[in-house]
């Protein structure tokens, strides 16, 4: 899941990006969630002292503080290296600034233009599409979409990916339940570990979770409860 953090110190301001922010989460149904609302440079730090997942940032730039959004965001990346930060001002000739500071802002937000809010909402669907992608190697996580619903989950909680009967149809079982998708076996394979195994043609299984091995049968018995079958060509990798 995707922490969300925002720092604006006038209060209808930060109100307004919050319930913008809250809406998209919940209309699209992302794998995110607003972690904190603040307008102190000094509270998000606090919380990024003992917090260290990646997050998305909308950092107001003209703060009343000791710290700018612009400061703020290099201080941001003393604890968040790899975090997505979106700035958002009132005047877009600051725009150039950004560069300067060299923070790779994802994106650079006037307020009160009209395309404020898909703006918004536009840098968080591109925020977890890259805090899931499978070129990036700081985030542990298989990246899903389910019709318009976009999910993460932890590849350590992930099971075993299944072709069902159906066309084009996938089951990923995960630890505490399963999800139903469109897609194949291939473009998903791409974003696992090495801790994952296609022991057959319709099965890819995390080997985290192999409690025994049937030769004679030649199935898998999960430590979930699954049962699953291995080809001959799988069995000396499964052995191993």
């Amino acid at each position: 899941m995707l922490p969300i953090y925002i720092c604006e110190d006038f209060e209808p301001h930060l109100r307004h990006i919050e319930k913008i922010v809250d809406s998209v989460i919940c209309m699209q149904e992302l794998d995110a969630k607003i972690e904190l609302c603040c307008s102190s440079p000094d509270d998000l730090l606090a919380h990024l002292h003992s917090h260290s997942d990646t997050g998305l940032y909308f950092l107001d730039i003209e703060l009343k503080s000791d710290l700018n959004g612009l400061t703020l965001a290099n201080e941001i990346r003393k604890y968040d290296s790899r975090g997505f930060i979106i700035f958002i001002t009132t005047h877009d000739e600051m725009a150039p600034l950004t560069f300067q500071y060299q923070v790779e802002a994802m994106d650079y937000i006037v307020k009160g233009t009209p395309d404020f809010s898909s703006r918004v909402q536009a840098g968080i669907i591109h925020a977890l599409e890259r805090y899931g992608s499978s070129g990036n190697h700081y985030h542990h996580v298989l990246s899903l979409k389910v019709g318009r619903s976009h999910y993460n989950v932890p590849l350590n909680d992930v099971v075993c990916l299944q072709v069902t009967n159906k066309p084009h149809q996938l089951v990923i079982h995960t630890l505490t339940g399963h999800l139903n998708l469109r897609g194949s076996l291939y473009e998903y394979e791409a974003q696992l570990s090495d801790n994952f195994i296609r022991c057959h043609k319709s099965y890819v299984i995390n080997r985290n979770y192999i409690a025994s091995l049937d030769k004679d049968s030649r199935c898998v018995h999960m430590t979930t409860g699954l049962v699953i079958p291995f080809s001959a060509r799988a069995a000396s990798q499964l052995l191993q």
